[in-house]
C-alpha cells in the first residue's frame, strides 16, 4: 500500500499536469486501502468456518478489528486533503467537468447559489474573477478555453461536427487562479439570433474579463461595431441593474482581450508613428463612430500560427493565460467577488432581460440600398419611393404629431364625409373679397377656412369672445401629415401681412414703372451737369467697359475717376487716389487702373492718358471737379439718411413673412437657376407655391395658389409651374 500526504496544509495545483499526476496516485492508495480491507475480511470468515461453532465469537472479533484498522487508515488522511479531492470533482461518471448555466433559450438550469457552487465544486463564500470568451461559431473557443487554462484536457466538449457546438453557457471553476470559466455559443450560428447576442450581452456584464476571438486574417469593422454596441448596452441597460444587485461592481465595464488569431497575415505591432496596436484598434473605432470607453480596458493579443512548429500553440497559450493572470491579479477596477454573488447577478440579470423578442428577417441588401433618403422631420420614416424621384415624397407608415411642427392638415368634414378629400388652410380673406375688403375682412373676423365646394366654413374671430377651434366646432377632418425635407409649415400661411405689403409694392411698382423714364432722364441730365468733362456721359453708356454688362434702366452706372469710363459696381469696386485728376484722396477705380497704379511708385505722376473721349483738365480746383465732389458729398449724405430707414422696413418685412417661406438671410442662390444672389444686380423674390428663393427671370409666371392662401395670381418659380 502506498500513500501520499500533501507538503503543506493547504494542496496547491500549479496546472492540469500536476492535477492529473496527484489524482491517479490518490485513486492508487484509496484501491489498495479496499483490496487490504477486502482480503483481511475473507481470511477472517475463512477462519470461522474451519474452526467451527466454538471460534465464531473469535471470527467475528477479527472481523471487527479489520474493519476498526481501515476505519483508523481513512481517519488517518488528512481532512485537507479530503476538501480539496472533494474540489476537484474526481468522480469519473461526472465528465466533462463543464455544466450548461444557461440553455439557449435563456433559462437558468441551476436553481440556487448553493446548487451552482456545488456544481462548481467549491464553497459558495470562494471568491473568484468571470473570464468569459465570445467569437463566431466555428473558430474554436471551447478549443482556447481547455488549452488555456486546462493544459488541453476536453473541459468544454469540442467537435469536428459542422452541425455541433457550444449551446447557451457553459462553466466550470478553475481553481489555480480562482476564476470562474465561462463558454458561449457563437455568432452567426444556427438558432434565434437576437436572443443569443442578448444572451452574449448578459455574459459580458457580469464577467471581469471577455476573450473576443476572431481567426480573421484582419480585424473586421463588424468586430468595432459589436464592442461599440456592447459597449453602449452596458452603459444604458446593465450598470444600473448590477448596483442594484451590488455597489462593489465598478462603474466600468470588464477587460477586454481581442485575441486575433492569423495563418497568412501578421497581427498587429507598434507602427512606425509609436502607436500601439491598442492605440490602433481605438482610431479605428473611433471612425466607425463608435464608443468603447463603458470598458475597463482594451488589450490586443495577437497571434500568426505556423504550421511547421509542433510546440507553438501551447507556448501561445502559455503567454495568453499569463495576460489574464496578470489583469485577474490586478484589482484596482474589479475585485473577486463571492460565487453565492456571481450567480444573483447572473439570476438578477436574466430575470430582467428575458422576454421574447421579435425575430428579424437578415437581409443582405436593405431598402436604403435603393429608396430615397428623405426622412420625415417628426417621425424619422424615410420616403419609401426610389431614389433620386421626382415625385412627392410619401411613407406608408403613419406620422405622429409633432406640436412645435403642427404637422397636420384641415380638410373639410362634410366633404371628407362624401368620400371626397378638400383640403383647407387658414387665410386672410375669402376667394370673392377683393384685396382691400380681405384685408378689412381680416382685421374684422380673422382667417378664414374656405371650402372650394362649400365656401367659407370658419372663421377664427367670429365672435369677440368664445371662439372655438376648427376642431371643436366638426367644420374639419383632421389627419397627421409628415413634413419632408424642405417643408416648413403644414398648417397655416398666415399671409394676411405679406397681402397687404404686397398691395403696398404693388402701388409702389406702379408708380415707379410710370414714373422710371422720366426720373432717369431727369437724373442722367443732373448727372452729365455735374461729370467731369472726361466722364463719359451716362446716354452714351450701354455697357459696362470691363466685363460688357448691358446695363438695364434701372442698373446704376458707375465711373472710373482714373479714365472715366462707365462700368458696373463689381467692375469699379476699387479705391485709389487719382491727384493728377484731382482726386487727392481714394477713389472708385476700375480694375485696370487700380493695377497700373499699383505697379507704379506711389506718389510718382503717371499719366493717365487712356482716358475717355471727354478728356479735360487736370487741375485739381476745376470748377467741374468740385461740383462734382460737392454733388457726392450730398449724395453720400442723402444714402447715410436713407439707409437708417432701411432695418426697419427689412425687419417689417420678415415678421410678415409666410411661415412657409425661406428668411433670406438663408437664401445663397436661385432654387431655379442656381444662380448666386449677390444682393446688388440680383434681387431675391419668393414663390408663392414653395416658399424658395427666386430670381425674377425665373419667377415670371403667375398664377392662384389656393392651398397656400393665394386666391390671386401671384408670383410662382418655373418648377412650380
Amino acid at each position: 500500500m502506498s500513500t501520499s500526504s500533501p507538503s503543506s496544509p493547504s494542496l496547491s495545483l500549479p496546472n492540469g499536469a500536476h492535477q492529473g499526476a496527484l489524482m491517479a496516485s490518490l485513486e492508487g492508495a484509496i484501491l489498495d486501502t479496499d483490496e487490504e480491507q477486502t482480503s483481511a475480511q475473507a481470511s477472517a470468515q475463512a477462519s470461522a468456518q474451519a474452526s467451527g461453532p466454538a471460534s465464531g465469537s473469535l471470527a467475528s472479533a477479527q472481523a471487527s478489528m479489520s474493519g476498526l484498522a481501515s476505519s483508523m487508515f481513512n481517519s488517518a488522511l488528512p481532512d485537507v486533503l479530503t476538501s480539496e479531492l472533494q474540489t476537484l470533482n474526481l468522480h469519473a461518471d461526472e465528465q466533462p467537468w463543464s455544466f450548461t448555466l444557461l440553455n439557449d433559450h435563456e433559462q437558468l438550469c441551476v436553481d440556487t447559489p448553493e446548487a451552482f457552487a456545488a456544481k462548481l465544486g467549491c464553497l459558495p463564500e470562494q471568491k473568484a474573477k468571470v473570464v468569459a470568451i465570445v467569437g463566431n461559431a466555428g473558430e474554436g473557443k471551447s478549443f482556447t478555453l481547455n488549452h488555456v487554462f486546462f493544459d488541453g484536457q476536453e473541459i468544454f466538449p469540442t467537435s469536428a461536427d459542422p452541425h455541433s457546438g457550444t449551446l447557451g453557457v457553459s462553466a466550470v471553476f478553475q481553481p489555480c487562479q480562482n476564476l470562474l470559466v465561462l463558454d458561449t455559443e457563437g455568432f452567426l450560428g444556427q438558432g434565434h439570433e437576437n436572443r443569443r447576442t442578448r444572451q452574449l450581452l448578459k455574459v459580458l456584464a457580469v464577467s471581469d474579463i471577455v476573450i473576443v476571438k476572431t481567426q480573421a486574417e484582419r480585424l473586421h469593422n463588424d468586430l468595432f461595431h459589436f464592442l461599440g454596441d456592447a459597449a453602449k448596452a452596458y452603459e444604458e441597460h446593465f450598470s444600473a441593474e448590477l448596483k442594484r444587485v451590488s455597489q462593489a461592481i465598478g462603474r466600468l465595464g470588464p477587460l477586454v482581450i481581442i485575441f486575433h488569431e492569423t495563418r497568412h497575415t501578421a497581427p498587429l505591432k507598434l507602427s512606425e508613428a509609436g502607436l500601439t496596436p491598442e492605440d490602433q484598434i481605438r482610431r479605428r473605432i473611433l471612425a466607425q463612430n463608435q464608443d468603447v470607453s463603458a470598458f475597463s480596458r482594451l488589450v490586443y493579443f495577437g497571434h500568426c500560427h505556423d504550421p511547421e512548429a509542433n510546440d507553438q500553440g501551447s507556448t501561445v497559450f502559455e503567454r495568453l493565460l499569463r495576460v489574464i493572470a496578470n489583469h485577474a491579479a490586478d484589482t484596482s477596477m474589479r475585485s473577486p467577488r463571492p460565487v453565492s454573488l456571481i450567480f444573483r447577478t447572473i439570476q438578477v440579470l436574466n430575470e430582467k432581460f428575458r422576454d421574447d423578442i421579435v425575430p428579424t428577417h437578415f437581409r443582405s441588401f436593405p431598402d436604403e440600398y435603393f429608396t430615397c433618403t428623405s426622412k420625415c422631420s417628426c417621425c424619422e420614416q424615410r420616403c419609401t419611393r426610389a431614389i433620386n424621384h421626382k415625385d412627392e415624397h410619401y411613407s406608408k407608415e403613419n406620422c405622429s404629431y409633432v406640436k412645435s411642427r403642427n404637422n397636420k392638415l384641415y380638410m373639410c368634414r362634410r366633404c371628407f364625409e362624401d368620400g371626397r378629400r378638400e383640403m383647407v388652410v387658414p387665410k386672410a380673406g375669402a376667394s370673392e373679397e377683393g384685396s382691400l375688403s380681405a384685408l378689412a375682412s381680416y382685421a374684422w373676423s380673422g382667417d378664414v377656412l374656405e371650402c372650394s365646394r362649400c365656401g367659407v366654413i370658419y372663421r377664427s374671430r367670429q365672435h369677440w369672445y368664445g371662439n372655438d377651434t376648427p376642431e371643436s366646432k366638426a367644420v374639419v377632418h383632421t389627419e397627421v401629415s409628415h413634413m419632408w425635407p424642405g417643408t416648413r409649415t403644414l398648417q397655416g400661411t398666415h399671409n394676411a401681412a405679406r397681402r397687404m405689403l404686397d398691395g403696398v409694392s404693388q402701388i409702389g411698382e406702379m408708380v415707379s414703372q410710370i414714373t422710371a423714364v422720366p426720373k432717369k432722364s431727369a437724373a442722367d441730365w443732373v448727372a452729365n451737369q455735374v461729370n467731369p468733362p472726361y466722364w463719359t456721359p451716362n446716354s452714351v453708356i450701354v455697357y459696362c467697359h470691363g466685363c460688357r454688362y448691358k446695363f438695364t434702366p434701372n442698373s446704376p452706372i458707375h465711373h472710373c475717376r482714373a479714365c472715366g469710363e462707365g462700368f458696373c459696381d463689381a467692375c469699379s469696386d476699387f479705391q485709389r487716389p487719382v491727384p493728377e485728376k484731382g482726386w487727392p484722396e481714394p477713389v472708385r477705380s476700375c480694375r485696370q487702373c487700380y493695377t497700373s497704379y499699383q505697379s507704379t511708385t506711389r506718389g510718382s505722376s503717371s499719366s493717365s492718358s487712356s482716358g475717355g473721349r471727354y478728356m479735360g483738365g487736370g487741375d485739381s480746383s476745376s470748377a467741374s471737379i468740385q461740383t462734382r465732389r460737392m454733388g457726392e458729398k450730398v449724395v453720400g449724405s442723402i444714402s447715410t439718411f436713407a439707409s437708417m430707414f432701411q432695418y426697419p422696413i427689412n425687419v417689417m418685412k420678415d415678421s410678415a413673412r409666410p411661415e412657409y417661406w425661406v428668411p433670406d438671410d438663408e437664401i445663397e442662390e436661385c432654387v431655379v437657376c442656381r444662380v448666386t444672389f449677390d444682393g446688388r444686380l440680383l434681387s431675391i423674390h419668393h414663390c408663392r407655391q414653395c416658399g424658395h428663393g427666386v430670381c425674377e427671370s425665373c419667377s415670371k409666371t403667375k398664377k392662384p395658389v389656393p392651398a397656400r392662401g393665394w386666391d390671386q395670381p401671384v408670383r410662382v418659380c418655373d418648377t412650380c409651374v
